[in-house]
């Protein structure tokens, strides 16, 4: 884990470096004007099971405009904030996704949309908060006609030009600095979120273009290698510090591939508590990347990355049988960055991009050769061309490599949309 001493020395020096070019101070030193730290979050799950789907259907319930810490905008704000100039090649600030608006002009542009299975489609914008997720949601501007969809696509992707949309905003989900992040999720209003979805560890501290004004322990201080870590998290500013992981014994010691991670600050114990812990990108072997979890699936040992299984009850066998071939959505659950996969014969599903933070999840019945609609008699027409879309729920990491979904054979009328199908 711990680096040897000529390399602590070239950083040492990266960062005297770097900080000379640094005209602006954003990092707060003094301690004493922060206040409402924001700590760790202590209710964590390892394994998620859902089973209990509602056959009523529930509209989607937004709160107000939020501004998005990944924006191109916002990190660049972040950036001039930290060094006093917004040089996006250094802080590596580029665009990732883009999101998009679709307003179909027709029944038939709106089955043309809806057939192309590579897009993830919400029917409300990415802008605006969440308070509970439902099943859809009408704009009150939209509810006389087809309403807009949204999407977020990768900056390569092509949209056929059959389709009316507009590209909104853009993104860089893929920023690789930490401090530049942590400092657009303040900026943005979203300090409570940071501990969630940036890391700090040794692998992404190390030798990042920075303005902050710690310098690093000498080697008399510090016989390994330090890591640059956030000390205090406050919405008036974030303090940064070095942290001496082997002078520290409640630091673990982690074994290669595993490297040392910063969770928070436990702040519901007296006096408060920093936790450090080993984060494998996937399991020494023999257990190699991939693992079966509890319902038998191969994922990935990572257990950032999300997998599962989705099951349904065979009314023949009373077994659990896996579905097969169905698209499954997982989002970020606050700043719209989402991936798709499909089952495999078992039912089975991975995805190979780590999450952090909380996320949603959905199953849709459609792949690339079909998809399946529900007809009612209580819905729009256009909504009788939609395929039938499940929102299973929020999952809280960091654990997202065991999640079970479950459709029980219904016996009364309440039954869901996945289960008709």
């Amino acid at each position: 884990m711990y680096r040897n001493l000529l390399k602590t020395l070239l950083f040492a020096l990266m960062t005297s470096i770097l900080l000379i070019g640094c005209q602006k101070e954003s990092i707060l030193e003094s301690t004493e004007q922060l206040e409402n730290n924001v700590g760790l979050r202590s209710d964590r799950q390892d394994s998620h099971l859902f089973d209990n789907h509602e056959g009523d259907l529930s509209q989607t319930v937004l709160g107000d405009k939020i501004e998005n810490p990944y924006s191109i905008k916002n990190l660049l704000i972040a950036l001039d904030s930290l060094c006093g100039h917004q040089d996006s090649v250094r802080a590596n600030i580029a665009t990732s996704h883009k999101s998009v608006k679709f307003s179909p002009n027709s029944y038939e542009e709106l089955k043309l949309l809806v057939s192309d299975s590579t897009f993830s489609l919400y029917d409300f914008p990415y802008d605006y908060q969440v308070i509970e997720m439902g099943d859809f949601f009408i704009d009150p501007q939209e509810a006389d006609g087809i309403p807009s969809f949204y999407s977020m696509v990768e900056i390569d992707q092509q949209i056929s030009s059959d389709l009316n949309f507009e590209y909104l905003e853009d993104y860089a989900f893929n920023i690789d600095n930490p401090v530049v992040l942590a400092e657009s999720f303040r900026l943005t209003g979203h300090t409570h979120l940071i501990n969630e979805y940036v890391e700090f560890s040794e692998e992404s501290m190390s030798n990042i273009p920075i303005c902050v004004n710690v310098f690093p322990p000498t080697s008399d201080e510090c016989s390994c290698n330090p890591i640059l870590y956030p000390k205090i998290i406050s919405e008036s500013g974030i303090v940064y510090d070095w942290k001496c992981p082997c002078d520290d014994p409640a630091i673990p010691n982690c074994v290669d591939p595993c490297y040392l991670v910063f969770e928070g600050t436990n702040y519901d114990v007296y006096p408060p508590v920093e936790v450090w812990d080993c984060y494998c990108p996937f399991e020494p072997a023999p257990s190699g990347p991939v693992l079966l979890n509890d319902c038998g699936c191969p994922v990935y040992s990572d257990q950032r990355k999300p997998g599962g299984c989705i099951n349904v009850e065979n009314n023949s066998t009373n077994n659990l049988d896996g579905v097969n071939t169905v698209k499954v959505i997982v989002r970020d659950y606050s700043f719209g960055n989402d991936r798709i996969t499909w089952t495999t014969e078992r039912g089975c599903w991975r995805i190979n991009e780590s999450f952090k933070g909380r996320i949603w999840m959905w199953v849709e019945f459609t792949n690339g050769d079909s998809y399946e609609r529900c007809y009612r008699n209580d819905v729009s027409i256009w909504q009788l061309l939609l395929p039938v879309k499940d929102y299973v729920g929020e999952i809280w990491g960091p654990n997202y490599n065991d999640i079970e979904v479950i459709y029980w054979h219904w016996g009364t009328q309440t039954e869901t949309q996945a289960q008709r199908y």
